[in-house]
């Protein structure tokens, strides 16, 4: 039998997700951080199991980074509302 070739496109897809967590970061009430950012995490660690281990590891890399600047950006902007009440 023949060896079934190894795509890329779980990796591509971790990655992609990624930089579209980090897109829709910037716009923390909008629904597609809270889709996006753990997608990119998910599918960067089934391509790394699948022997993806660049592209797993950059979309694991992003996902992680864009949910912290999310995270960031939505506290930002949260307490940023909260302290014009008080002034």
């Amino acid at each position: 039998m023949a060896k079934r070739a190894r795509g890329r496109l779980w990796g591509i897809i971790a990655v992609t997700l990624g930089i579209g967590g980090f897109t829709a970061a910037m716009y923390p009430f909008s629904i597609f951080g809270y889709l996006f950012i753990p997608a990119s995490v998910l599918c960067g660690g089934i391509a790394f199991n699948r022997g993806e281990k660049r592209l797993g590891g950059i979309g694991i890399s992003l996902g992680s980074i864009a949910a912290l600047f999310f995270i960031f950006l939505l506290l930002s902007k949260i307490l940023r509302k909260a302290l014009f009440v008080f002034l």
